[in-house]
């Protein structure tokens, strides 16, 4: 294949980097390089619009890169900006989602962007990952090499929290060969695979309420951080009475929202999650439990109420449910953009028509 000598000009969507010909011609490569660096790539793939390519080699380096703390930090992928400081790492991933906010809404729409967008910033670097997945080989932990299927040995990796990172070994002892979920409760430190049927006590500490969650079922593995976004949103929606989360999850919103006061309408297809987050309402007694009613479980209380609904209501059930057009917080916990799926705060729902998959449609 054609080996290219460029500048990288910006990072764009996945953390890949963007470079042009001498002719114009856009090329995109895979992540790991960083702006103003000067590099040769080695094409992978041409298409009449930009040409795909890879680093073969840096000739000048950003001024800010460091040498990857973690041996696997060139091979695996999990990390590939663990080679700039924390801030530095902000920055970029500040100016990728803005620009991709920006090329989502299209030029119609795009000046509609805010100027600005709220960073949360992680408080810890390392070692802050609740939950993660592993390569079982032999006993023991793998992570799959980038673009490839080789599995490469990690006896431990820098993104996990330690309680995970300690115990993940001896597990993995037990386990047959496969790909297993991993995650461990921040309040016991107790590890589980995927393959348990268990629960997991994941505290929010603000609202004196725990989620409760299988260790297959998606979290914020960011657990401290999420403290902060939850926080965040249940301030924001403070003025309001009524709020809809949109793909509850375990209720990592809608609970702490009903503990602080909201009535609150909680959307999930999963039934596992839904599960889970009726069972922390109930135990943490800031809810009461009724029986399921058409695929659908409600729970209120004194501080608030909220509702989970395990399969998705009939039409009819959901234009009488969302008359009071709550505000909208998102799905619960998407990683990397914070507030991409909240909606503007004392924003209303048009007049809903229909529940589908557990998206709202709408007119």
């Amino acid at each position: 294949m054609q080996e290219l000598e460029l500048t990288v000009e910006r990072l764009i969507w996945r953390g890949r980097g963007l470079a042009r010909l001498e002719s114009g011609q856009v090329v995109i490569l895979e992540p790991g390089v960083f702006p103003g660096e000067r590099i040769l790539a080695e094409a992978t793939k041409i298409t009449r619009d930009h040409i795909q390519a890879r680093c073969t080699r840096i000739l000048e380096q950003a001024e800010y890169r460091f040498e990857h703390p973690c041996p696997l930090g060139d091979l695996c992928g999990g990390c590939r900006f663990g080679v700039l400081p924390y801030q530095v790492q902000v920055h970029e991933k500040h100016r990728v989602l803005h620009a991709e906010i920006r090329r989502a809404l299209g030029r119609k729409w795009s000046r509609q962007a805010p100027d600005a967008i709220q960073v949360f910033s992680s408080p810890e670097n390392w070692g802050y990952r609740w939950r993660g997945q592993t390569e079982v080989m032999h006993g023991r932990p793998h992570v799959k090499s980038l673009g490839s299927q080789e599995n490469l040995h990690c006896p431990s990796c820098l993104l996990h929290a330690a309680p995970l990172a300690r115990t993940l070994p001896g597990i993995c002892r037990d386990l047959s060969p496969g790909r297993y979920i991993v995650a461990a409760s921040p309040l016991d430190h107790r590890v589980l695979p995927h393959t348990s049927r268990e629960w997991l006590e994941l505290p929010l500490k603000n609202f004196e309420v725990s989620l409760l969650v299988r260790p297959g079922s998606f979290f914020q593995a960011n657990w401290r951080l999420n403290q902060d976004l939850v926080k965040y949103v249940h301030t924001r929606l403070a003025h309001l009475e009524n709020v809809a989360d949109l793909y509850a999850g375990a209720g990592n919103f809608a609970l702490a929202c009903a503990a602080g006061g909201h009535k609150v309408l909680a959307l999930e297809s999963d039934t596992g999650a839904a599960k889970g987050a009726m069972l922390a309402a109930k135990r943490g007694g800031a809810a009461k439990y009724t029986h399921p009613h058409r695929g659908s479980a409600q729970y209120g209380g004194h501080a608030g109420c909220a509702e989970i609904f395990p399969s998705v209501p009939d039409p009819g059930s959901a234009q009488k449910r969302c008359r009071q057009k709550p505000a909208v917080s998102g799905r619960d916990g998407q990683p990397a953009a914070p507030g991409m799926d909240l909606l503007r705060c004392g924003q209303h729902l048009p007049r809903p028509q229909a529940f589908y998959g557990g998206r709202l449609a709408y007119t």
